[in-house]
């Protein structure tokens, strides 16, 4: 850089009646902005309501309690007092998930950056003292117009960043949100799974006590009462399965909840509900999905954050770096020869400039444009993406309801009906104990096969429903790759 420096003398009288009109001007320029940045809030009040709005009215923390505070709020252990459904897992996990937390808290990383953005660059004052053989002292003020000029546009390109972490919080919520339904109904799946396996284990029980009492008596052959024992072994293991399923269930839901110690007794509330006779229809999904997806919205916030900030950069390299300054020399009086005549103050200013002749920020500006062009590609896989899993998603919801009304309607009737038929015909002595375990072990098996239809199709629903609210989820939906290979063992046992 070149550097040309002026100075204004005090010397004409036009010149420091125009200069004290220009220092009054500036000045007033000057505390308007200060106004202005002290009026800039330091809290993140305002960015958790806006969140909560981005989230769909899902309650964030920090509209009470301290975010600060890492133990958990008075209001969740009010809500660990009684059984948990849903609706009162999804409240303890949004109040009290750890990441999600942090998540919320870094909004104050983006806050500051606008608030220092938005700050004005510090004037530089500096004092002498007999500088020349006839003056006391020398006073001089220096303040860049250059950082005044370009602090508008470092508070927009502040304010985008601002907006993009909103987004992104957002979506945080949107997909723990799914996460928690998700948990809960695996929770409740296996819950339900763990009940039916007793009652399981109890048959198949009867049916070895029985077993053992033929054999005994001599009406028996050893191979049926091995096979006997070996069913209720395999039934028990099973059981010890579905209970290491419900700990595992469980402690989803602790980590989601953020619960340890003393908070970890909850008990769960309500079982898993019946399908729905009919599927809503969900009109103009992927377009829906498209407009309201929280991660694309945020990364158009960063597209104009990184337009801003090239912009930013483009000023910064193009305008000169100018510096204004006001200085007072209390020097021997103007027209007399010795000091001994007194001394008074006499005033001049001056304007520096740096002339921008080589250093633009070319490989600055360049860097921030290679950024876009890859975010902007970026932007566009998310959304071929997104509009390729929506309807996968929507082919699983309509598979999983399917599947699940199938159970519910036709397959579990007629197996509670076969059992029915065989303890009629056990009961008229035309069915064997055996006959009668092995039509209640089948009906367990349909009715396993029915829990875990169920979790699929809630499970998939609340994928739709994350879709539509602004998530993106990324991860292959678990309660749907268990269905699927719960089908795949049914049709292995057929064959």
């Amino acid at each position: 850089m070149w550097t040309y420096t002026t100075t204004i003398t005090d010397r004409p009288r036009l010149a420091l009646s125009r200069l004290g009109e220009h220092l009054r001007t500036l000045v007033r320029i000057l505390g308007a902005a200060l106004f202005l940045s002290a009026c800039t809030s330091t809290s993140i009040a305002s960015d958790l309501r806006r969140v909560d709005e981005l989230s769909r009215g899902l309650s964030t923390p920090g509209t009470r309690g301290n975010l600060a505070d890492i133990r958990p709020l008075r209001e969740v252990e009010e809500l660990l007092r009684r059984p948990l459904d849903e609706n009162t897992a999804l409240r303890i996990a949004l109040l009290n998930h750890r990441p999600l937390r942090a998540r919320l808290l870094s909004l104050g990383i983006a806050r500051g950056q606008l608030i220092q953005a938005g700050l004005m660059a510090n004037p530089r004052v500096e004092v002498e003292l007999l500088p020349e053989r006839d003056s006391a002292v020398e006073l001089r003020a220096e303040y860049s117009l250059t950082s005044l000029l370009l602090r508008p546009l470092r508070r927009k390109v502040a304010s985008e960043a601002l907006a993009r972490e909103r987004l992104s919080a957002a979506a945080a919520i949107v997909a723990l949100g799914y996460e928690v339904r998700r948990a809960f109904y695996a929770l409740q799946a296996a819950e339900l799974r763990q009940a039916k396996a007793k009652e399981n284990v109890a048959a198949f029980a009867a049916s070895r006590e029985a077993a053992q009492s033929l054999f005994d008596a001599g009406n028996l052959p050893q191979i049926t009462l091995s096979a006997q024992v070996a069913a209720h072994e395999r039934a028990k293991a099973e059981l010890a399965l579905f209970e290491l399923a419900v700990v595992a269930s469980r402690e989803e839901m602790q980590r989601l909840m953020g619960l340890h110690g003393e908070h970890t007794g909850w008990q769960s509330h309500g079982a898993l509900a019946s399908a729905p006779p009919a599927l809503e229809t969900v009109e103009h999904a992927e377009r829906r999905a498209l407009q309201v997806n929280l991660e694309l919205r945020a990364l158009r916030r960063q597209l104009n954050v990184l337009a801003r900030s090239t912009g930013l950069v483009r000023a910064s390299g193009s305008l000169p770096d100018i510096e204004i300054d006001v200085h007072s020399l209390y020097a021997r009086r103007e027209g007399s020869e010795s000091l001994a005549a007194g001394r008074d103050w006499r005033w001049g200013a001056g304007l520096s400039l740096s002339v921008p002749l080589f250093d633009r920020k070319q490989g600055t500006r360049r860097a921030y444009e290679a950024e876009f062009d890859a975010t902007f590609v970026r932007y566009e896989g998310l959304a071929i993406d997104l509009r390729s899993r929506i309807r996968e998603s929507l082919a699983r919801l309509r598979s999983t309801h399917a599947r699940a009304l199938h159970y519910q309607d036709v397959i579990v009737p007629s197996q509670r009906k076969v059992r029915e038929e065989t303890l009629l015909q056990y009961n008229a002595m035309q069915a064997s104990v055996f006959q009668l375990v092995q039509a209640r072990r089948e009906e367990f098996a349909a009715e396993s096969a029915y829990i875990d239809s169920l979790r699929a199709y809630w499970s998939a629903k609340a994928e739709v429903d994350a879709w539509l609210a602004g998530a993106f989820l990324r991860a292959v939906d678990p309660a749907a790759a268990a269905a699927g290979d719960e089908e795949k063992r049914d049709e292995g046992e057929q064959g």
